[in-house]
């Protein structure tokens, strides 16, 4: 299934539902959701249902004027930090003239040029030329299902040695947000807390942020430059080394040194499914 969310001013409820429904013939058969403001039930939370919708989809096309602009700051942030973005699936709509290249760059928008066939009566020609376009995206395997491959985090041995890692053949569809990467366990050195096989989210983190991660005790995985990817507490960090510590009490403390540490990532979601 492709997802497309259209992001629009909430002024603008009838131009996206006017664009919802010229792309309802590509939807059609075809696996293909639409979503926007349009979907969401009352009693909603408007910020999460919106961050729902913008890490989920595929493409996104947003219905550019001055007032979302001005107005939408934080949906904008969120757009941009967000898999569309960093893979160019984000589609401006200038719907007024507006400043939208200051804000989101020099992307290609839509329609591409200035001239569409109007209808006598309305605007169907702006909405049909925007939908051929999404379409040529569709059809040319531009919008693509964001497989996320899986970091194998070691959670199997007493002693640090050199490690292949190798992660599973099939991805899972996710939408993840910068930083962020899916962690699969392996072993059961940080049983009960995780188990063998299990999916989990790490957002990865700076340096200076370790201690925290220590005073809390928020389990991490440690990405090494030879040693694969640790999943652990970390106990102690100095100048030279990181202490690695077990739930599982059977497994012994590990030390590694600082230099060897290519990320390291505070686990913030379990049981990806």
């Amino acid at each position: 299934m492709k997802k497309i969310y259209i992001s629009h001013h909430s002024k603008d409820v009838s131009k996206a539902e006017a664009l919802t429904k010229h792309l309802f013939p590509l939807v059609e058969g075809h696996e293909i959701e639409v979503s926007s403001s349009l979907g969401m039930i009352p009693g909603s939370n408007v910020a999460d249902f919106i961050f729902d919708q913008i890490t989920s989809s595929d493409l996104i096309l947003v219905l550019a004027c001055s007032d979302y602009l001005s107005d939408c700051a934080d949906e904008i942030a969120n757009i941009k930090n967000s898999y569309c973005f960093r893979s160019n699936n984000v589609v401006p709509i200038e719907i007024s003239q507006c400043l939208w290249k200051d804000v989101f760059g020099k992307i290609m928008c839509l329609p591409k040029g200035l001239y569409f066939e109007r209808a006598p009566f309305d605007d169907s020609g702006f909405w049909h030329t925007v939908t051929l376009g999404v379409k040529d995206l569709i059809s040319n395997g531009k919008v693509c299902l964001n497989y996320k491959i899986p970091i194998p985090a070691r959670a199997d041995s007493n002693t640090s040695h050199h490690s292949q890692e190798n992660p599973s053949e099939i991805g899972k569809r996710l939408k993840l947000s910068f930083g962020e990467e899916l962690i699969e366990v392996q072993g059961d050195s940080m049983s009960p807390v995780f188990e063998n096989g299990e999916f989990l989210v790490g957002t990865i983190v700076e340096k200076d942020e370790i201690p925290s991660l220590i005073r809390r005790k928020t389990a991490c995985a440690i990405r090494t430059k030879t040693e694969g990817t640790y999943l652990k507490y970390i106990s102690s960090i100095d100048n030279s080394e990181l202490t690695l510590a077990s739930a599982n009490k059977t497994h012994k403390d590990i030390t590694i040194d600082t230099s060897e540490i290519e990320n390291v990532y505070k686990i913030t979601l379990r049981e990806i499914r």
